[in-house]
């Protein structure tokens, strides 16, 4: 198991050198509503830092498209947000399953590490 895990960790290290993504800032806002039409590449977080419930952001495959991230305990599935300074960090990682791209990627210190898996 532990060659098995060491091989996957291997390649994706490799993926992850190539394919970040990186977002500009995290900016804190009120209320879901009041995320702005166009965000650029920002990271939003909805709430305070320490009572924050949504993080939305642009897909990092480019196409265009946005993702909303829960973080309430009451609410699942959910995700744990991780803050230093202006960089945000999302465990676990985020398949995106309701739109064609099926992104599956790593939110760590404002970068998107995409998985990609290789043969």
């Amino acid at each position: 198991m532990n060659k098995l895990f060491s091989k996957f960790w291997r390649r994706l290290k490799k993926v992850r050198e190539k394919s970040a993504h990186r977002y500009s800032t995290v900016r804190f806002i009120d209320a879901l509503p009041d995320v702005p039409a166009q965000i650029g590449n920002d990271i939003y977080i909805i709430g305070s830092p320490h009572a924050a419930k949504w993080v939305v952001f642009n897909c990092p495959c480019s196409k265009g498209h946005r993702l909303t991230v829960n973080l309430m305990k009451s609410n699942h599935p959910r995700w744990i947000l991780r803050l230093s300074g202006k960089k945000a960090s999302l465990s676990p990682s985020i398949v995106v399953t309701d739109h064609p791209c099926k992104s599956h990627f790593w939110l760590k210190s404002n970068e998107a590490y995409m998985a990609v898996f290789e043969d």
